[in-house]
């Protein structure tokens, strides 16, 4: 007997099985999510480039903001990182486009998520230097 690979055996792609997986990891870890409060919980795990650099990195605030998307507090969820909002459909568009379009889709992405690094930390930069020099 032969795995069929994404639906056909000469695709390519994963078997059904690893998606059935990954449903239900992500089931599991939005449990986790939802039942314990990432910030406050010993064991969760904390930013390594935040720690290191004192700059938060795309993915800071998070789990949090996944947090409180699940508890429907939808403005807390934006404001601890805006960029969640647009990972999760720029990620299925990703997932359902052809390869043309997904090498220009993950260009994009990459492009962006520089940028929202630098602008992040960039406007943390300049009001710290507004409050502490007033």
């Amino acid at each position: 007997m032969r795995l069929a690979w994404g639906g056909r055996a000469s695709s390519g792609g994963f078997p059904h099985w690893c998606g059935a997986g990954l449903l239900c990891l992500a089931v599991a870890l939005g449990a986790l999510l939802y039942w314990f409060e990432p910030s406050t919980t010993p064991w969760w795990p904390r930013c390594w480039f935040y720690e290191a650099t004192g700059w938060q990195c795309i993915g800071c605030g998070m789990s949090r903001a996944f947090h409180s998307a699940l508890h429907g507090d939808w403005a807390a969820a934006w404001r601890l990182n805006p960029l969640v909002w647009l990972a999760v459909p720029w990620a299925a568009a990703v997932w359902v486009t052809s390869n043309r379009t997904r090498r220009w889709l993950i260009a994009c992405g990459v492009g962006s998520a520089v940028g929202f690094l630098v602008w992040r930390n960039a406007t943390l930069i300049w009001f710290a230097q507004l409050v502490y020099t007033n």
